[in-house]
């Protein structure tokens, strides 16, 4: 019996140490209501423990996320990389990273001093990724240690991520949150530790710099994995972290390409020329700039609601660049890092981008041309008439375009969009049969693209199928 007592008071002891408390989700708690849900599941531990104690003791905490799990097992050994170890127990914070936030290893003797981004430009010859999860903080999770598989994808995972200030963060609590991470990279000339907090809001530090963006989702997946994740590009009208040079630099230099988003009932996404890359990079660097302060206020009139567009400048290495423009707002114009207070030069070229043809240089395997349907793996499909062409494509994750080509002068209507999420799409199609269209020569069809907001998709290829009653007809094909 003595042992059981001990038994239930090593449990109540695990739970006061796992119960959130307002540093842990960083917003103020109230301080009238104590949070009693820790007790609750403590009670079924130690209920648990009563019942099994005649046969053996297991005892199970829990995450202050929710929901039971087993405490993960950890190793009393690091895994050396070279010279390069897994601390046993997590480190005390760097003084030098400032506010104690970033536990990181004692500097060595080869210890690099990167004070300009997170980690260097090149690929380091080992890295090592090191967990400390709760409620074992004070333990070296097993799993840790050497990943050496995809060192070439670390310095576009690290290299580039944008400085603070540390902003607004969302209040959402994540899986690796209350955890620490540590990612120790080596290199010919000496080594480097980056730390990652038990907060996303904390972003990520090597102690001379640190950035809003935080790396313990990357090394949770090398650990997962045994490998460093390939970096995925960039999903246009998505805000990301951004872009090293952006606190200096609305549009660093290099971009690539430009996608102009606008949201709202007029929502569309198009592709800007390389004419019009340059010429909106210049125009909004030429713009008066401040810190950004994270806060902007809008002044439109009831019948004349704010747009809001989000640019996204893409580079052939490293993450892109997204500025976010909001009109009537002020600031007006903002990318994480710097602010503009006016837009009115902007707006002008992003209306021209906007009025630019759906980009068909996105990966497009679903086609319908010249009467038939041309898709790896799908039979030819005679089109019935009206129509002469039709194309479905994906701009990202959970927006397409459909382009109609007929042969009369009356464009066919979307008449309803439905998914069976996360994969497949069914659009019905309209065409408007025995209505006074003028018929017009195939070499001069009606062209007409609808874009459609699909929430829910999966990254990954899905089935769009067409359907279109008044003429009877159906076909389908997957898109990437």
């Amino acid at each position: 019996m003595r042992d059981l007592e001990q038994a239930l008071r090593e449990v109540m002891r695990a739970a006061d140490s796992v119960a959130p408390d307002a540093s842990t989700f960083r917003f103020r708690a109230p301080s009238a209501r104590r949070d009693t849900r820790g007790w609750v599941r403590v009670g079924a531990v130690a209920a648990a423990v009563c019942v099994t104690a005649t046969v053996a003791f297991t005892v199970i905490l829990t995450r202050s996320s929710g929901g039971q799990v087993a405490a993960p097992p950890v190793t009393r050994s690091p895994v050396p990389a070279a010279g390069l170890t897994c601390p046993l127990t997590p480190p005390p914070a760097s003084a030098a990273a400032g506010a104690g936030r970033y536990p990181l290893p004692a500097p060595a003797a080869d210890a690099l001093t990167v004070t300009d981004r997170l980690a260097p430009t090149e690929a380091p010859v080992h890295a090592l990724a090191c967990a400390y999860i709760r409620p074992h903080h004070d333990q070296l999770t097993t799993g840790s240690g050497l990943v050496d598989n995809g060192l070439s994808n670390i310095p576009a995972l690290m290299a580039w991520a944008p400085p603070g200030p540390e902003g607004p963060c969302p209040l959402n609590l994540l899986l690796t949150d209350v955890d620490l991470y540590l990612v120790g990279l080596m290199y010919p000339t000496g080594t480097l530790w980056i730390s990652a907090p038990a907060n996303h809001c904390s972003g990520s530090s090597n102690g001379r710099f640190t950035t809003q963006t935080h790396l313990a989702a990357i090394a949770k997946a090398a650990i997962d994995a045994g490998a460093w994740p390939t970096p995925s590009g960039p999903a246009p009208c998505t805000a990301i972290a951004g872009r090293l040079g952006q606190q200096q630099q609305m549009v660093p230099a290099g971009p690539t390409s430009v996608t102009v988003c606008r949201d709202g009932a007029a929502a569309s996404v198009r592709e800007g020329t390389t004419a019009q890359l340059h010429a909106l990079r210049a125009t909004i660097n030429a713009l008066p700039t401040q810190p950004d302060q994270f806060t902007f206020h809008c002044n439109a009139p009831s019948y004349r609601p704010s747009t809001d567009y989000t640019i996204t400048f893409s580079y052939a290495v490293g993450p892109a660049v997204t500025v976010r423009v909001a009109e009537p707002c002020t600031p007006a114009i903002q990318n994480g890092n710097l602010q503009a207070a006016d837009a009115s030069a902007v707006l002008p070229i992003l209306t021209q981008i906007l009025a630019n043809p759906p980009a068909l240089t996105y990966p497009v395997n679903g086609w319908i041309e010249s009467s038939s349907w041309s898709a790896p793996d799908t039979p030819s499909v005679p089109l019935p008439p009206p129509y002469n062409a039709i194309r479905v494509g994906r701009y990202s994750t959970n927006r397409l375009f459909v382009t109609t080509s007929t042969r009369d002068s009356c464009p066919p209507t979307i008449a309803q969009v439905t998914a069976q999420r996360p994969t497949t799409v069914h659009i019905q199609l309209d065409s408007h049969p025995g209505e006074d269209c003028r018929p017009l020569t195939p070499q001069d069809p009606k062209t007409f693209t609808t874009d459609l907001s699909v929430p829910g998709l999966a990254n990954q290829p899905i089935q769009i199928t067409f359907t279109d009653p008044a003429v009877n007809w159906t076909a389908s094909v997957t898109i990437p």
